[in-house]
């Protein structure tokens, strides 16, 4: 098999039972790499003796609406890092989207997530904003900074200024949404 470096990451670790061998079942622990389709292969990468790997789904582990919850990553600080408390929150739900659905009210309090490594924002409801807040371990909470907005539905400058303060201007280019 080959593959050119951009079309796969390789040089991961599964430090538990997550993957097992497409053709024999048997569990797979060691070194695999993921191509651009998401498939998974074992080994640090693309060669002839490379196995293709099938992700083990573990039964309550889906989420909302998938088929198939991705397994996570592990990196190969992840498997030597003394600390596994970390290593065990890579194994929870996806933040989920949220759409907020304004009220008959003049005012009220927008919800994000904003990933720390890629600045991706995603608006979350108030419960995962708190659930995440609290660091419960349903989702993974150090990989991303939390912020609240006031909204106006009043006020499109009063919009504009509290999106600038919160840093959100680039994600928030409406500040007329949802004003009356």
């Amino acid at each position: 098999m080959y593959l050119p470096k951009s079309k796969y990451r390789g040089g991961l670790n599964t430090p538990g039972s997550q993957f097992r061998d497409a053709v024999t079942k048997q569990d797979y622990v060691g070194e695999y790499f993921v191509t651009y389709v998401n498939e998974y292969y074992t080994g640090k990468k693309p060669s002839s003796s490379s196995r293709l790997l099938e992700p083990v789904v573990v039964e309550g582990s889906l989420a909302a609406g998938s088929q198939v919850q991705e397994p996570p990553v592990y990196l190969r600080y992840d498997v030597i890092r003394k600390d596994n408390s970390e290593l065990a929150l890579k194994n929870t739900l996806p933040v989920p989207l949220y759409y907020p659905k304004p009220g008959n009210v003049e005012n009220f309090t927008r919800y994000f997530a904003i990933d720390k490594s890629t600045k991706r924002v995603v608006e979350v409801s108030k419960d995962v904003y708190l659930s995440m807040k609290s660091k419960e371990p349903k989702y993974y909470y150090p990989k991303y900074e939390l912020k609240t907005l006031d909204w106006s539905l009043r006020s499109v400058s009063d919009n504009r200024i509290n999106a600038a303060i919160a840093g959100l201007e680039s994600y928030l280019k409406d500040p007329s949404q949802f004003v009356r």
